[in-house]
Formats: structure tokens, C-alpha cells, sequence
């Protein structure tokens, strides 16, 4: 089913995101730890937040479609439509955000049925070691 996400967050603190350091190299750029299987409703809160916690722009957005349980062609950003890209090829466990510098954002996700994980866990995911270790080791889907 074809269909664009409708609103957009007044402000970020809807997403569940942990950023990895600036200047930092290799591995993932942060968790992200989506509400729901439904990317419309889950990418603009995600979108804002990038937008905001970086000063940056997100122009596009990837992502596996069969994590997904409903997925959208647009999805709205402050002044802007944002065009999803269904990329069968790619790691269903990240989504990438294209940033309007042309550098790339690349989120491990959560799963959605996942407890809380504690501050000190998600920091450590972010070490590039960690997160490959994430990546290799779970084969489950959102």
C-alpha cells in the first residue's frame, strides 16, 4: 500500500535516539528506538530530532522495507516533503539518513519490544566494535 506520513513534531523529544560523539569514526552513528512498526508514524519524530540535535538538514532516508509494517513514499519535515527509499539490499536492522552536506547518518535500531536498555549499554553500542558485534550477532527484525 502507497501512502505519505501526515504531521509534523513541534519538537524532537518524541524520538528515542542516542547520538554517538561528534568526530567520532567507523561503526554506527547512534541507536534510534522506534515507538512502532510504522515508519510514517515513527520518521518525522526521527527526522526533527536529527535536524535539531545536529543543526543539519535530512534530505532522504533508507531503509529495509520488510522491518517495517507499514512504510511510506513521503514523510513531511519542516518545510519540506522527505522521500523514503525502500532499500531491499540494506541491513534491515539500520536505517541511513542522508544529511544536506551529503553525509550519511546510520542508526542501529532498537527493536520495538525492547526493554528500556540502560544509558551506559547505549553508549557502549556506539564504539564501533560494539555496534558490529550488534549487527553480526542479532538476526531479529524490528
Amino acid at each position: 500500500m502507497r501512502y505519505t506520513a501526515a504531521g509534523v513534531p513541534e519538537f524532537d523529544s518524541m524520538a528515542r535516539l542516542s547520538l554517538a560523539p561528534p568526530g567520532r569514526h567507523g561503526g554506527v552513528d547512534g541507536l534510534w528506538w522506534p515507538c512502532s512498526r510504522d515508519a510514517g508514524a515513527e520518521l518525522p519524530a526521527l527526522i526533527a530530532a536529527v535536524d535539531h540535535r545536529l543543526g543539519r538538514t535530512t534530505l532522504g532516508v533508507a531503509l529495509h522495507p520488510d522491518a517495517w509494517g507499514r512504510v511510506p513514499l513521503w514523510v513531511p519535515a519542516r518545510g519540506r516533503q522527505i522521500r523514503v527509499s525502500r532499500a531491499r539490499g540494506a541491513d534491515p536492522r539500520v536505517v541511513t539518513l542522508t544529511l544536506a552536506d551529503a553525509g550519511r547518518l546510520i542508526l542501529l535500531i532498537v527493536p520495538v519490544a525492547a526493554e528500556s536498555p540502560p544509558g551506559h549499554a547505549l553508549a557502549g553500542a556506539l564504539r564501533p566494535e560494539s555496534a558490529a558485534a550488534m549487527i553480526g550477532a542479532s538476526h531479529e527484525h524490528l
